[in-house]
């Protein structure tokens, strides 16, 4: 019997296929946003299997998540020139 993966990474998951989805409005360079949001999107289908596969704690998956979800806010900043140096 296949075990499934915990309530609490299931809606992180669940989260950050949201903010991928969010990502999508009113892009700054909609003909790269396939090759940004690829990998991301890779990563959201595969992780159920990897996390049965090799289980992580909570906490490290919620890691996991908050550096997909920094990564994607502030590249789209860099992109759109909103951090200035």
């Amino acid at each position: 019997m296949a075990q499934s993966i915990p309530k609490v990474q299931r809606n992180v998951i669940l989260g950050i296929a949201g903010l991928l989805a969010l990502a999508q409005i009113n892009q700054p360079y909609p003909e790269v946003a396939l090759l940004q949001h690829s990998p991301t999107f890779l990563l959201l289908i595969a992780s159920p299997w990897l996390l049965r596969r090799w289980p992580m704690r909570n906490a490290a998956v919620f890691a996991v998540a908050v550096f997909l979800a920094l990564q994607r806010f502030f590249v789209r900043g860099l992109l759109a020139g909103g951090l200035k140096g």
